[in-house]
């Protein structure tokens, strides 16, 4: 599990909260396991000597559902999904519906979740509001194919290609130079 070997990655940066809200974000759209985020925890816990209490909670979540887990990590974080944070659970559904282990629909339906319940830009969710515009059209069947809406979709999702869980600096830096290439998937996704 490519998530296990990199838990060093995480381990050695102290931005838990962020992590936190990608774990979040990932458990509630079935992006990652409860198990990965719970090894995260359990590593935390051996390697690190100081350490919020979530991380304990999370170690001893075993036995808890899913949406236990997720509803614990919320009101840690006050329901509140940075910008980073949506960039990097972006990233994640790329690679899943780019290697096809997520459908269309999923994706479609995680997109428009981060849409409403992160801290995606102004420009981001209104690109967005239109791949569901587009979708809501082709499904009525007044203009435009399911086709085009996924080509929209992997489009708008390519966006977030590189933006990784187990590289923070990276996903940070990234994020910073990112909104150039917003603005032209955006501008291509009116354009249609």
């Amino acid at each position: 599990m490519k998530f296990l070997n990199q838990l060093g990655m995480l381990i050695n940066n102290k931005n838990y909260r962020t992590y936190l809200q990608v774990f979040s974000i990932a458990l509630a759209n079935g992006l990652m396991s409860k198990t990965e985020i719970i090894a995260w925890a359990d590593k935390i816990l051996e390697e690190e000597n100081d350490f919020d209490d979530i991380v304990i909670e999370l170690s001893l979540s075993k036995s808890k559902s899913t949406d236990e887990v997720v509803t614990m990590l919320n009101r840690y974080l006050d329901f509140k999904f940075g910008k980073l944070s949506a960039r990097i659970a972006l990233g994640m559904l790329h690679k899943l519906y780019d290697s096809r282990q997520i459908s269309f629909k999923d994706a479609y339906e995680i997109l428009c979740w981060l849409a409403w319940e992160t801290e995606l830009t102004q420009e981001e969710k209104e690109a967005i509001t239109l791949i569901e515009l587009d979708y809501q059209c082709a499904e009525d069947e007044v203009f435009g194919t399911m086709e085009d809406v996924e080509t929209s979709v992997s489009d708008f999702l390519n966006i977030y290609r590189e933006f990784e869980l187990y590289n923070f600096d990276t996903a940070k830096k990234l994020s910073e130079n990112i909104d150039k290439r917003i603005n032209e998937i955006f501008y291509l996704i009116k354009k249609k």
